[in-house]
């Protein structure tokens, strides 16, 4: 209808997928562990506090994991923390899984993105949980010069 860029003075309101906020958490938290069962790493998202139910929380993690001593596959996942309650958010294969049957020590770098629907307006942390499947130890940042980081944005009605 031969509108010019320059005739428009506003988006349409209504549409979803805007960030509304963000949070950045680089850490060098050192996590170690042995377990069958998903263990909290103490690797965290800084809080963040949605503005309304309605909106979702996209999280992206990614970091360096070592595995030893013929540690077998290891699994990561995420738990929602809320007023100090963890929720695990995906079921017992988790949303890292990486197979870690060696001899020798090797690091990986891995990463997860996850969206989340926490219906709340209270504020939420994310946390790294991790687990071995069979034996063995894994290691998340295992050498002081490692880090690892959790990005958390607000996306407005999706």
């Amino acid at each position: 209808n031969n509108n010019t860029l320059s005739s428009i003075t506003a988006l349409p309101t209504g549409l979803g997928g805007k960030i509304l906020q963000v949070t950045y958490n680089r850490q060098s938290t050192q996590f170690s562990t042995s377990s069958g069962s998903f263990t909290d790493s103490g690797i965290v998202t800084s809080a963040i506090t949605p503005s309304s139910s309605s909106n979702k929380i996209l999280i992206h993690f990614s970091g360096n994991f070592n595995m030893r001593d013929n540690a077998g596959n290891f699994f990561a996942t995420l738990y929602r923390s809320i007023g100090g309650s963890d929720t695990e958010l995906v079921g017992d294969r988790g949303l890292i899984t990486s197979d870690g049957q060696a001899s020798t020590a090797h690091v990986r770098p891995h990463s997860l993105v996850f969206l989340d629907s926490p219906n709340t307006t209270s504020a939420v942390t994310y946390k790294l949980y991790a687990r071995i499947e069979i034996a063995g130890t894994i290691h998340i940042a295992y050498d002081s010069g490692t880090s690892h980081q959790f990005l958390a944005m607000e996306v407005s009605g999706w």
